[in-house]
């Protein structure tokens, strides 16, 4: 599955700043959040495009990564919602659920989702700012308080996992 990333980074000019982004990937490849990056796709048109966070166009596609998130946390935790509430222990124990239609997807993988243990993550800090996963709003303020923002970029990256 291909989705759209975007990393942060701290650097001096925007190649550096392109190139930080592309070693973070390459980490997170190794530490096995995603199979490989594909800078060259014209799958998303934002992909592989740096920008400086402060511009126009850096706030765009860090407020779509951080929707994205959200969006992913909402659908797990309607699931989980609805799980809980139609099947039982065991049945969410052993992932056993009726071959029925819903509205959601029945997965003990949701609840994973909910917990942010998953791949279903669409913005990171790099090493100089945050070094993980940026999940929500407040990973995301406390990701880049005290950095200066004049440094601050963010590189969109189409990856597979």
């Amino acid at each position: 599955m291909h989705y759209l990333i975007r990393v942060i980074g701290q650097a001096g000019s925007h190649e550096e700043a392109h190139e930080n982004a592309l070693a973070f990937a390459d980490d997170l490849i190794e530490r096995r959040e995603f199979d490989y990056y594909d800078v060259d796709s014209p799958r998303f048109e934002e992909n592989g495009h740096t920008h400086q966070l402060v511009s126009a166009m850096g706030q765009l596609v860090v407020q779509d990564a951080l929707k994205a998130n959200r969006e992913a946390f909402d659908r797990a935790l309607y699931a989980v919602r609805m799980m809980l509430a139609h099947y039982t222990d065991e049945q969410i124990y052993q992932n056993d659920f009726p071959d029925e239609a819903r509205d959601y997807y029945a997965s003990r993988h949701e609840f994973a989702v909910v917990g942010g243990y998953t791949h279903d993550c669409y913005l990171y800090g790099d090493d100089s700012v945050w070094g993980e996963k940026i999940q929500n709003d407040k990973d995301y303020a406390m990701a880049i308080q005290d950095l200066d923002s004049s440094e601050l970029w963010v590189t969109s990256l189409d990856v597979h996992y």
